[in-house]
């Protein structure tokens, strides 16, 4: 059989950049991609519910705007390398044409797409999960070809999990299922995993150490908010959005595998057992320990299974031939314009028509939409800065707090109340005893006069006034001479008694002391 023609990559490439480009322009910053921009504002050795990597690297690029966008570029970035790594990586074991044609379908996906177009902690546990895989898969060559190189990408391969480790703790999950691999093959990764493995382990678990030690000191908050306070129940429903997010991340490739070849005898043990097979055994092994997972937490987000398409298109190059990639291409480009191109449609709409968009929504969505495009276009922040530039900015979401302060620059702070008890890094990088007498604007998450309520007791005087901006009028409150004694009472020690009473005692202090009655 003649080989295919080459494939031209540029339409390819210029069609995911249009995509991209699109994305940056018509989505707002706002949401969680605000709150971790608004870390490079707070700079930490840790935050409140994620480990500090992302926090860090935005620090280093708030130093050059710390608008967003210059955040979502640096994500651009990051997915270009990711493609590199995988072109280079698939064409040494593979050849440059299977490699071409790999590193194209990865890059059409709609997840990669998205992911590599907002800056999110998700991005960045992309990258590092993948310098991690294929580094570890090159120190395994070397040593079976008895080259010493091979410590040199153990090293490798440890700081690259150490670094994910300290973006997402979901990393984990890679790590455990890798080890369940090398032992399932123990005696051809024996020693492997006795001496290279456990190096790459040591030096992953010195990164890590950074943010035990900071955990150690701060009522180790950050794990107990992901292995404490989050409640859980053994559910079917867990795996049945398991299968959901598979399908959706990975879309037309679910249509490329060789379902008859893998239930024939002995298929599946020759792709748990043989290293040419390595990513294949390694992706059924990953999403079986997902599926169990799933099950006993009775739940499943999207974005915790993102990073299987990197061991799903790694293990299409161990079994799809050319033809049959190329025809992967155009199906992934396809799936991309059905999934991206209305929700583009739908922020460019919003953009320069919030009113008509909203229409369509329910009170409390359209009542976010035009919140969420009068900050983007600067005239709530207008409204703000012309009647309360002399007070403090709050808010009762962490959301909502962070698209403020990055798009005003003002300082803002986050007030806990019933649906924000948490406080978010505002509790850790706030002492709210230094806001006494201090007057506020107070701008509620929710339409209405509901949540103003709530804030009236704190304050010694409070009036409820009007912000317009260009697309609607926001209920807000300015408070006047704050009480701190009376906000600590009535809620801050409702949060101690009900949520950081929770936290094991494994540790050596303690932010929250300073609010408790002692």
């Amino acid at each position: 059989t003649p080989a295919p023609d080459p494939i031209d990559a540029k339409p390819y490439f210029l069609f995911t950049l249009l995509l991209q480009m699109l994305i940056i322009w018509s989505l707002p910053i706002g949401g969680d991609e605000a709150y971790f921009v608004a870390w490079g504002d707070q700079f930490s050795w840790g935050y409140y519910d994620h480990p500090p990597l992302t926090g860090w690297l935005s620090g280093l690029l708030s130093l050059i705007s710390t608008s967003g966008y210059v955040h979502r570029f640096f994500s651009v970035l990051t997915g270009l390398c990711a493609v590199l790594l995988i072109h280079r990586f698939v064409a040494v074991r593979h050849g440059p044409a299977t490699a071409r044609n790999i590193a194209l379908a990865f890059l059409l996906l709609p997840i990669n797409i998205l992911l590599f177009s907002v800056y999110v902690n998700d991005t960045l546990l992309y990258i590092c999960l993948l310098a991690f895989l294929l580094a570890f898969h090159r120190a395994w060559q070397l040593y079976d070809a008895q080259d010493p190189r091979s410590y040199h990408f153990a090293v490798i391969a440890g700081i690259a999990f150490g670094l994910a480790m300290m973006t997402k703790y979901t990393a984990s999950i890679y790590f455990f299922t890798l080890t369940l691999y090398l032992l399932l093959n123990w005696r051809r990764f024996g020693g492997f995993l006795l001496r290279h493995y456990l190096l790459s382990g040591i030096i992953a678990a010195a990164i890590f150490a950074i943010n035990l030690v900071w955990n150690y000191f701060n009522c180790g908050i950050n794990l107990a908010f992901n292995f404490v306070f989050r409640d859980s129940e053994t559910s079917s429903t867990g795996l049945l959005e398991l299968i959901a997010s598979l399908l959706l991340l990975l879309g037309p490739m679910i249509f490329f595998i060789h379902y008859r070849k893998l239930f024939k005898t002995g298929v599946i043990r020759r792709l748990l057992t043989d290293p040419a097979n390595f990513f294949s055994g390694l992706f059924l092994i990953t999403a079986s320990v997902l599926v169990i997972i799933a099950t006993l937490r009775g739940s499943f987000s999207l974005h915790w299974g993102a990073p299987i398409v990197l061991l799903a298109i790694l293990a299409l190059a161990e079994h799809t031939e050319a033809l049959r990639l190329r025809r992967l291409i155009r199906w992934n480009q396809g799936y991309s314009l059905l999934l991206l191109l209305p929700v583009i449609t739908f922020f460019v709409l919003l953009n320069h028509s919030p009113t008509w968009v909203s229409g369509w929504m329910d009170e409390k969505s359209a009542f976010r939409s035009r919140q969420l495009v009068d900050i983007h276009n600067h005239s709530l922040i207008q409204a703000i800065q012309q009647g309360h530039a002399d007070k403090i900015l709050a808010t009762d979401s962490y959301g909502l707090t962070s698209m403020l302060q990055n798009n005003s620059q003002m300082p803002a702070v986050l007030l806990f109340n019933t649906r924000s008890e948490f406080g978010r890094n505002h509790d850790i990088l706030q002492d709210y005893a230094s806001l006494d007498g201090k007057d506020f604007l107070l701008i509620p998450a929710r339409p209405g006069v509901k949540d103003i309520k709530i804030w009236q007791p704190y304050f010694a005087g409070s009036e409820v006034v009007e912000l317009v901006g260009d697309n609607g009028a926001y209920t807000a409150m300015a408070g006047i001479g704050f009480n701190y004694q009376k906000y600590r009472e009535l809620q801050i020690q409702r949060t101690l008694d009900t949520l950081y009473r929770k936290i094991p005692p494994l540790y050596g202090a303690c932010y929250m002391d300073r609010y408790r009655p002692w």
